[in-house]
């Protein structure tokens, strides 16, 4: 049996991947469970430059975008104002 240091749980593997405690319900809550260096590769930093990378290879105007965190489900996008955001941006182009 293997036991983990952190929450104290027994496995049968050793180093047995699992969540110490209640599992993360959103991505924001996954990566905020995360080790420092790793959450240090922000994904929409990611997200944002190859959006603007795209821009400037099509010659398009950047003309803003939405960047929605912690919507992991359709529900939760929904439900963030994020849609709204979005309309509104598209509205004003």
């Amino acid at each position: 049996m293997w036991k983990c240091p952190k929450c104290g749980r027994s496995f049968k593997n050793e180093n047995q991947s699992h969540y110490c405690g209640k599992a993360p319900e959103t991505i924001d809550e996954y990566i905020l469970a995360q080790d420092e260096e790793i959450q240090s590769h922000n994904v929409f930093s990611v997200i944002e430059a190859y959006y603007r990378r795209i821009c400037e290879y099509m010659q398009f105007e950047d003309c803003g975008m939405v960047l929605g965190g912690g919507c992991g489900t359709p529900a939760m996008t929904r439900n963030s104002g994020f849609v709204e955001k979005a309309y509104e941006l598209g509205k004003s182009i």
